[in-house]
Order: C-alpha cells, then structure tokens, then sequence
C-alpha cells in the first residue's frame, strides 16, 4: 500500500464513505470497497501519509536501509542483497503500484506479477505504469487468501504495507515460502506497531505534548480543518466494521516471519511517533523552508530517543528472509555517507541546529557512560521497559 494507508482511509471516511453501509456484506467486499474508495480519494486530494514528506523518507528509510537519503531504500536494499536484475517478483498488495513501478524502471527485475484486491487501485497502477513505459509488470486482480503460485516460481515476493493487512499470518506465509526460489527473498517493509492502532496511552500522550510545541499554522489538519492538538484512536469497533483487514495482526509480523523464514536483515526505522504527530498535518511543513525541515529534524531525535531508551518500539520495520532451508548469506552493510549542511542566515534556524547538535552530543555521551551500560544490561537481564 502507498504511504498514505492509513490517512487516506480515514479522509475517504470524512468525505462521504461514513454514510455507506459499510457493514453490509463479508468482510473481504468491506475491505475491497474500502480500499476502492481510497484508491479514488488520493487521485483527489494532496493528503499524504508522514513517509510522503522526502525529508522524512530520506532520513529515516533511505538512509539506514540503503546507506544514502537520496538512494531509495528498496534499490539499495536490492543491491546490498545482490538481486539480480533478471529475477522474477511477485508483489503481494501493490496498491497503486508507486514502488513497484519505480524498481521497474530502475531495472531491479525482469518481470513481476503485481497483485491486488482493489480493482480502482490496479487501473490506477496500470495507468501510471503505462505513462512510465514500464511494460514488464502484469497487474493482476487477486484476493491473496486464494494465492496459490506454483513451487519455486519467484526470485522475489514483496509486500510493501501489505501483510499488516493478513489475519492468516501462518498460511500466507507458507504459500509464499512455497512459491520462493530456494535462494529467494521475501522482502517486506510493513507497519509492525499495535493491532488495529490500538496505540499506548504512552505514544499518545507523547505525541499531544509534542503538538503543544509547534506553532498552529504547522498544525491545520487537512481532514477538518482545525489545529490538531491530539492524535485521535478509533475504537477496535470502528475498525472491524470499516476494514476488518487494517492492521489486523501487526503486532505478530515479525514473530510469525522469524518462525517461516530466516531473517536475514531487520532494519527498524521508527515511527512510533511521527506517523501519529504528522497525520493530517505534513502538508503543512515546507520541503524548502530550513526552519520547517530542522523542526521536523528535531522531532525525529524526539522519537529516535525514546524508541533508544526503550520507552516505546518502533512501529515500521523492513525485513529480508529467506526460506529455511536456504544456504548461508551474508548481508552487506548499508555504509552511512555523513551529511553536509550548509550554514543558513537566519538566526532561528542556527539556534535550532545547534540545539539539535548538542541534544545528539548529550545523547552520545549517556551512551558511552558505565552507567548507561549497566542499565541497559539490567533492562535486559530483568526483560523490563523503562
């Protein structure tokens, strides 16, 4: 699914779909409807998910997964597990097919059979595929409960946002290590966070004292068009009659993927607070305003802390596995480039760099302390948070 899953979701719920009966029917015609209506919704509105933001996406997703902000995290990861580029891939849940249709023309496979439940999202993706001249994936309508490749088809299996959306973790995941090569790879960047965004009263706490901080104009929330002052959590009722799919066994991803396969690379890159924080509001922040890029820095060392210091977990996560009976594979490493920042005129936007700089200094000390040492050895020894 696209970054935006889950705002674009409840936009389509303000702008009409609410009067719907959306209880009407099974669940898999809710979810397809569901999704249907937000494929449309996003061809319509400039709402986008808190990835949708490349200053965030850079640092938090390219960066650690490929090494690089301005090499896409996929591309990088396809290199860094030496994937050729005459594999064949299926991708489970393509949405619209965004990622898919950029590791087409950056030649990272040969062919794909991308897969989706939503009908108005396939159209979209073929179209868009088409203005790219990307010919080399077959867009096909599926439900993957009634996925049935053959053994040892794909080089390949991605799912971009999708398997937060599977119930049946365990029989999804066998047919996929069925269809996978011997040497394949199951690549998954997913939302791992609380089931059915049933968030902690911790994160949400966080997130409204974090609100308090940033002016209003930054604030406006597209969907109501009021100051945003907390993030708000819909009760499991409202997601079991809206889409019985959304994050239905998030919290069992990893287990369930470690259980079927051999991990070989987990890079976990937060979002236990940004996504809640910037919902509605990302929009707002100017990619070409320093003052605007240095808050939303800041806000990522907020999150980055907490998620350290085991306060909370980390909510998105991308994941390389491979079959059990796979043989031995050394990952390469995502090598950091450090970036340059060029000194700004505006006072502001200096005492703000600089306050980020020595928040990263006294975080950095704490952590090379005996002390810090010793407590991170007794969280563990005790299987304790703080």
């Amino acid at each position: 699914m696209a970054w935006g899953w889950d705002l674009g979701y409840d936009f389509a719920m303000t702008t009409g779909a609410r009067d719907e009966k959306l209880d009407a029917g099974q669940p898999l015609h809710r979810v397809a409807n569901c999704w249907n209506r937000i494929a449309a919704a996003r061809r319509e509105t400039s709402l986008h998910g808190w990835l949708d933001c490349y200053q965030i996406a850079a640092k938090r997703l390219n960066a650690r997964v490929a090494g690089s902000p301005d090499v896409n995290w996929l591309n990088g990861l396809v290199k860094r597990l030496r994937i050729e580029p005459d594999s064949r891939w299926l991708s489970i849940g393509c949405g619209a097919a965004d990622q898919e249709i950029l590791a087409a023309r950056e030649g990272l496979f040969a062919s794909m059979d991308a897969i989706d439940i939503s009908r108005t999202s396939l159209e979209a993706g073929r179209g868009a595929a088409a203005a790219a001249g990307v010919a080399n994936i077959s867009f096909l309508e599926r439900d993957l409960y009634d996925l049935e490749p053959g053994p040892d088809t794909y080089d390949v299996v991605f799912m971009n946002m999708s398997l937060h959306h599977v119930k049946d973790l365990d029989g999804v995941l066998s047919r996929i290590a069925r269809c996978l090569r011997p040497e394949g790879f199951l690549l998954l960047n997913e939302y791992i966070g609380p089931r059915q965004f049933q968030f902690t009263d911790v994160q949400l706490a966080i997130v409204e004292d974090l609100l308090t901080t940033l002016p209003e104009y930054l604030r406006k929330d597209l969907a109501t068009g009021e100051i945003k002052t907390r993030y708000e959590k819909k009760p499991i009722e409202f997601w079991n009659i809206a889409d019985p799919s959304e994050a239905i066994r998030s919290d069992l991803i990893v287990a369930a993927v470690d259980d079927r396969f051999e991990v070989v690379e987990r890079i976990d890159y937060g979002g236990s607070i940004l996504h809640l924080l910037l919902e509605h509001i990302i929009h707002n922040f100017d990619p070409g305003s320093e003052f605007h890029i240095t808050l939303l820095s800041l806000l990522s060392k907020v999150e980055d802390v907490l998620i350290d210091c085991e306060v909370l977990g980390s909510d998105f996560a991308v994941l390389a596995a491979r079959r059990k009976d796979a043989p031995p594979f050394e990952v390469e490493p995502a090598r950091p480039r450090p970036a340059t920042v060029a000194a700004s005129a505006d006072p502001e936007i200096e005492y703000l760099r600089g306050e980020l700089a020595k928040a990263n200094s006294y975080i950095e000390e704490i952590e090379a302390s005996r002390g810090w040492r010793v407590l991170q050895r007794a969280r563990r020894l005790l299987g304790r948070r703080w």
